[in-house]
């Protein structure tokens, strides 16, 4: 019989190693566990990596290892470990990939703010571009009644001028 040990685990990946004599898995029987989400194989390490679902028990995809591919024994050498006992952790005791994950969300919110920002400065952009308009099209407005209202002063003031605008002579 042919037999698998557990090399690794951490909740939702497991390592596996096949010994010597054992044959190349079959990826297919693997990847129709129940919750098995991905399966790689590595020749040379003779090593089966597989990605399953977080919620899945380890204990539970060893089992069904065993009962698709009933010629394969799997080795339990160690209990299995509880997820915050498995994960690698940085030298602040928290898990790398909580830190990896913080940084990610750090950076992305960075990136948001930094755009929500650059939406801003667009919008006050464009707000003083309408205002800058508005008074331009009021100054223009200004100076076309001025130019009115001192056309009707000299007409007033000239009465040839003033028949000439209101039609005629007496």
């Amino acid at each position: 019989m042919e037999s698998l040990r557990v090399v690794h685990s951490i909740t939702g990946r497991v390592r596996l190693r096949f010994s010597p004599e054992s044959p190349e898995p079959n990826l297919d029987d693997v990847l129709q566990i129940s919750g098995v989400e991905k399966a790689t194989h590595n020749s040379t390490t003779r090593s089966l990596l597989i990605l399953y679902d977080d919620k899945m028990l380890l204990e539970d995809l060893l089992t069904g290892i065993e009962e698709k591919m009933p010629q394969i024994r799997v080795v339990r050498e160690k209990q299995e470990e509880t997820a915050k006992d498995a994960e690698p952790v940085s030298l602040r005791g928290k898990p790398r990939w909580l830190s990896r994950l913080r940084r990610r969300s750090t950076e992305q919110e960075a990136a948001e703010e930094a755009e929500e920002q650059e939406t801003a400065e667009e919008a006050e952009q464009q707000e003083a571009a309408e205002e800058a308009e508005q008074q331009e099209t009021a100054k223009e407005a200004e100076q076309q009644e001025a130019a009115e209202e001192a056309e009707q002063q000299e007409t007033a003031k000239d009465p040839e001028r003033q028949e000439t605008a209101f039609g005629g002579g007496l």
